[in-house]
């Protein structure tokens, strides 16, 4: 063991060596080293191996304070912070817990962001398991086909919520089916022309159709009891109907080929709504209604063929509407009818050489997947025979929404084609 005088005299020749160095010219530094390294052992040069990584290779990420490195990375793409976590462990634990990183790229992916308190881990999930869902979507992979029987006549509506689905018939009638098991649960009689549109309320107990016999009749959902006739459309076609399910300020919402109509369910009182339009022209009204929370959306294309989505407020109609979203349809298509509208997607009914279902992302109007419907799927110009199924996902994913029914229209057999969403496994939003 080394004494202290000892240790005194070699940290005095350690200090006079380190003055000689420095006094020597870069060539003579090098060359001292190189005498040094093949003087050393295997200890000293594994030593020396360490330092030099540490100097030469500088893990700014990990020496800068944590806030700083969170500052940094949040300004990093999606893929960026991927390929980050696969740099080093050490890298990934700063990235993985960088929960602002992570809220931020959700938002731009298409998912639903909310302000409720969830660390980098939740947010990094939800990431992951929308990058795969987006990915399924591009591909046209996410959805697998279902067919209901049941009509023995032309299906003219189609209308599904929460597992129930509803269908109009060329046969007069409507009709009430438990959409998991297909089990006919009741029938609506009363029209006299077919029935061209149908909508529902659970909460309300109420079914509301239109028919060509020009009129809306208004029924019990649970014993299909008819409650109410509403003529009022001067003997045109009922091309569509919805009902707005807002508690005891609820609102039956009609379209005919003229005017949208509107009453309110408690007493009855019809209006038509003379909604004030978007100021640039466009060449055709396409349908169909879409209704969310107090906001109408509809569509229109123009002469070079840009198809607008366009919102008015049911509680201010007089209020000019305001464009949601322009999209430039290919040359060789064109759209049929709006299908859905929420806070970060469209969903359009194109046809083209085949008619399919486009999926638009509002941010970038990002054309997500364009989803082929078979041949033989029921055309109608009333829309009535396309229906979303559920359709929180319009508003973001949020890992949950994701599931069940996609999209419901009839074909040509009088059969119920059902579009389901996929699974994303867990594994791929680890």
């Amino acid at each position: 063991m080394a004494t202290d005088s000892e240790d005194d005299v070699f940290s005095d020749w350690l200090k006079q060596v380190g003055t000689r160095y420095k006094m020597l010219s870069s060539s003579e530094c090098n060359q001292t080293l190189d005498h040094l390294i093949q003087l050393s052992e295997g200890s000293q040069l594994y030593h020396l191996y360490h330092r030099l990584d540490a100097l030469l290779k500088r893990d700014f990420l990990n020496l800068l304070p944590r806030e700083v490195s969170f500052s940094i990375l949040q300004y990093l793409d999606a893929e960026s912070l991927l390929t980050c976590c696969s740099v080093s462990s050490a890298w990934a634990d700063v990235v993985n817990s960088c929960t602002i990183a992570w809220k931020r790229v959700c938002h731009e992916a298409g998912l639903a962001v909310t302000d409720e308190c969830h660390g980098a881990d939740f947010w990094r999930h939800r990431y992951n398991r929308c990058r795969h869902r987006l990915k399924a979507l591009q591909r046209g992979g996410s959805f697998q086909e279902k067919l209901l029987f049941g009509h023995t006549d032309r299906v003219m509506a189609v209308c599904y919520y929460n597992g129930l689905l509803a269908t109009a018939s060329f046969d007069t009638t409507a009709a009430c089916w438990d959409f998991s098991t297909g089990r006919l649960l009741n029938h609506y009689t009363g029209h006299v022309a077919a029935v061209f549109s149908v909508d529902y309320s659970v909460s309300l107990d109420t079914v509301i159709t239109g028919s060509a016999d020009s009129t809306i009749k208004v029924w019990r959902l649970s014993s299909a009891q008819l409650i109410q006739t509403l003529p009022h459309h001067r003997s045109n076609w009922i091309m569509q109907v919805r009902l707005v399910d807002r508690g005891q300020f609820s609102y039956i919402l009609s379209r005919d080929n003229v005017s949208i109509h509107m009453w309110q369910i408690t007493n009855c009182d019809h209006t038509i709504m003379n909604m004030k339009e978007w100021q640039k022209p466009y060449k055709d009204l396409i349908p169909s209604l879409q209704v969310s929370n107090t906001c109408v959306m509809y569509a229109g294309v123009d002469s070079d063929n840009t198809c607008y989505v366009i919102q008015n407020d049911l509680d201010k109609p007089d209020v000019e509407a305001r464009q949601r979203i322009s999209y430039h349809m290919h040359r060789d298509s064109y759209a049929l009818g709006l299908l859905g509208s929420g806070d970060q997607y469209d969903v359009i009914l194109t046809q083209g050489d085949t008619a399919s279902i486009d999926v638009i992302r509002h941010s970038d109007k990002t054309l997500l997947t364009s989803k082929l419907l078979p041949s033989d799927y029921r055309q109608s110009k009333r829309m009535s025979t396309f229906c979303l199924g559920d359709r929180a996902w319009l508003d973001g994913f949020d890992g949950r929404n994701d599931e069940g029914v996609f999209f419901v229209t009839s074909l040509r057999d009088n059969s119920i084609l059902i579009l389901e969403w996929s699974r994303v496994s867990d594994e791929a939003a680890i």
